[in-house]
């Protein structure tokens, strides 16, 4: 028997048809239970799908300044600078300190031994250079000095001499060797004078000048003894 040669065409064509039929019925059996038919399988795409990141990831990548040069700005190095120099000064400061401390406890145990220099109870040391012949200021007097004042490295820390003009100030508002030492002064006297640190400023530097533990060294010419002011008086002025 001849064969139709369009009879193979007419029998794909009939499958295709039958096939499209069973599609659309699945399709619509789904749609009435609420599905939403046959889904064609997601293909991922590589260029457009988002990478994945692992937990802190974001953070990490927001903390992270894109724009620093990993170099510091004027401002900060200035800052830096700063802090270098002042610790630089403190360590100077400190080891000027120590070394005044040094010599203050060997220079008293030294000047102690000498046979002009007086020491007292407290640990102030005296020599006198010119006695006196008037009275001793009292605590509550005021006194008019010349006087020159000198660290143990011989730098001068003050000097009424180099001002051409004595000083006048109460006894009790000095340092305490200052005030231990002019009420054992009489008027006219001129002493060397010689104040560890614990009768001058202890363990405070003062300025730039007198260095923390410093011993002083202070030659004192009392000119003149001032008594107190009168106290006034506790009567009424007036009626």
């Amino acid at each position: 028997m001849s064969q139709n040669p369009a009879y193979p065409t007419r029998l794909w064509g009939g499958a295709l048809f039958l096939f499209s039929i069973m599609i659309l019925q699945c399709n619509a059996a789904s749609l009435a239970k609420g599905g939403s038919g046959l889904k064609l399988p997601d293909v991922p795409n590589d260029t457009d799908a988002p990478v994945a990141s692992s937990p802190g990831t974001e953070t990490a990548i927001e903390d992270t300044d894109v724009f620093s040069t990993g170099t510091l700005s004027e401002e900060e190095r200035a800052s830096e600078a700063a802090v270098e120099s002042l610790q630089l000064e403190r360590d100077k400061q400190e080891q000027r300190s120590d070394l005044h401390r040094k010599l203050a406890q060997a220079f008293l145990e030294e000047n102690r031994q000498k046979p002009d220099v007086v020491e007292t109870q407290s640990g102030l040391q005296y020599r006198i250079l010119k006695k006196g012949k008037g009275p001793s200021p009292g605590i509550d007097d005021s006194v008019v000095v010349h006087y020159r004042g000198f660290l143990l490295t011989g730098e001068v820390i003050d000097s009424s001499y180099r001002r051409e003009s004595p000083a006048t100030f109460p006894v009790s508002r000095v340092i305490k060797g200052w005030t231990e030492a002019l009420q054992l002064m009489k008027k006219g006297a001129k002493w060397e004078v010689f104040i560890p640190a614990d009768l001058a400023y202890g363990e405070r530097q003062v300025g730039q000048t007198i260095p923390a533990g410093a011993l002083l060294v202070f030659e004192i010419e009392l000119l003149d003894v001032l008594p107190p002011p009168p106290r006034p008086s506790s009567e009424p002025a007036f009626f």
